[in-house]
Formats: C-alpha cells, sequence, structure tokens
C-alpha cells in the first residue's frame, strides 16, 4: 500500500461521518479490525476489495493509492451537481445548445434576472410561431 492510503482512507471516512465499523459494515467484512489495519497501514486491501473501497467512496482505486489528487473525475454523468436525474429529453436539449457556443456560454454566464427576461422572450416567440403556424392552417384549407 502507498504511503498516503491509510490517510487518504481516514478522511474519506471521517467526511462521511462514519465510523470504522460502519465502513467495515458497508463493505461486508465480519471484523473492523481488518478494516482498523488498513487505516493504521498495518495491512492492504486487495484489488478486489480496493475496488469495492472506490465504489463506496463514489472515487478511483487511483485516488485511494495516491497515484492522483482528484478525488472524483468529473465525467459525463446523468445527474445534476444536486443530484437531480436528467432524463434524455434534458440531455438532448443541452447538446443542441452546446452546438452554440455563444448561446450555451451566454447562458452558462447570465445572471439570473437575464435569464428570466429571455424566458419571457422565448414565451412570446414561441406563442407568436404559434399562432402563425395556426394561421397557415387556415389559408392551406
Amino acid at each position: 500500500m502507498y504511503d498516503r492510503t491509510p490517510k487518504i482512507l481516514e478522511k474519506l471516512r471521517e467526511d462521511k461521518g462514519w465510523s470504522k465499523t460502519e465502513v467495515a459494515r458497508r463493505l461486508g467484512m465480519k471484523t473492523v479490525s481488518t478494516y482498523a489495519n488498513w487505516e493504521y497501514g498495518l495491512r492492504t486491501p486487495d484489488k478486489e476489495m480496493l475496488a469495492r473501497i472506490a465504489d463506496l467512496y463514489e472515487t478511483s482505486t487511483d485516488y485511494l493509492l495516491g497515484r492522483t489528487d482528484v478525488i472524483k473525475e468529473e465525467t459525463a454523468t446523468y445527474k445534476t451537481s444536486n443530484e437531480q436525474l436528467l432524463t434524455p429529453e434534458d440531455l438532448k436539449v443541452l447538446e443542441e445548445i452546446k452546438k452554440h457556443p455563444v448561446l450555451f456560454h451566454d447562458l452558462a454566464n447570465a445572471p439570473e434576472k437575464k435569464i428570466k427576461q429571455l424566458i419571457k422572450m422565448w414565451e412570446f416567440i414561441k406563442k407568436d410561431l404559434e399562432e402563425d403556424d395556426d394561421h397557415d392552417d387556415i389559408i392551406e384549407d
């Protein structure tokens, strides 16, 4: 085990507010002493257990081994920062907005007041377009 691993395990556990007993329970271990020995640096978890620990703390084995300082890689996810799931429709909208960098960056950096104004303008434009569509249907009939 790398020199940093025991401290990393301890910090991750304390950040969650868990006891060593709680971590051992969550990992399906029969005794807490084995887990405690990992935190004390006396023993090393095998690779399967290391993977389970990484899953438990939602991090990578590289982080647990001290190979990186990045606790959690920023990868494509289907959850927002406040844990709301994104629907496929939400993802499609985001992808479309990202195709237009000016729009994407303006929205990402706009204050809330500006976003509300843009929403009102969009609602007006949408209503106007729908009225035009209704008018076109009448002309075609």
